[in-house]
């Protein structure tokens, strides 16, 4: 995908965005993840990942994420009924 299709994911700002990514980004290679999540800009994320896939430290990685998305409110927290695995959940912060 091209930075030029980001206009088919957010063409019109009345409508509201969410990108659901259970273990999907987390587990596509590094520069694959990068340029899709370059791309969006939604109203919300969910995402579900792994702290570690092979040997790609998600934890680390999505911390480092949500450090360059700061107009967005952050919850990442550890998910009860799967061990080991995360939710990571943003909401786009809109001035009032």
């Amino acid at each position: 995908m091209a930075k030029s299709d980001r206009g088919r994911f957010c063409r019109h700002s009345q409508i509201k965005t969410l990108i659901i990514g259970t273990w999907s980004i987390s587990e596509a290679d590094i520069s694959t993840r990068n340029q899709f999540l370059d791309l969006i800009q939604p109203d919300t994320y969910l995402i579900a990942y792994q702290p570690t896939f092979h040997d790609i430290d998600n934890f680390t990685y999505f911390q480092d994420y949500i450090k360059k998305q700061p107009n967005y409110h952050w919850h990442d927290y550890e998910i009860r009924h799967i061990l080991n695995n995360r939710y990571l959940i943003g909401h786009k912060q809109y001035d009032l």
